[in-house]
């Protein structure tokens, strides 16, 4: 899998533990459920590459089934191209807005 992220300076994967390690204020996040953002619409706060609106089309579900889902996949519409992301960082709100702005 590629791990991507549309604001790299904002976070950093550690792809041996799936840390997530963000450097922005945590004051500023929703409140996302997983098993409920399947199919639900996000805009990029900063689009890169014309990419600015997103579909969750994946629910990237562990190997085990006692872990909690940790990664989606998100789609671009302008592209289609495929990224897959920690589910949390749809959380900040300084990089996601929910629904199609």
């Amino acid at each position: 899998l590629i791990l991507g992220s549309i604001m790299l300076h904002f976070l950093h994967f550690n792809l041996e533990t799936a840390t997530f390690i963000k450097n922005n204020d945590m004051s500023k996040t929703l409140q996302v459920n997983p098993k409920k953002i399947l199919n639900s619409k996000w805009t990029a706060v900063t689009p890169i590459n014309k990419e600015k609106h997103f579909l969750v089309t994946k629910l990237i579900y562990p190997e085990h089934p006692d872990t909690p889902i940790t990664h989606i996949e998100l789609e671009a519409v302008h592209s289609a191209r495929t990224q897959v992301f920690l589910w949390r960082e749809l959380n900040i709100k300084t990089i996601w807005l929910q629904g199609w702005l």
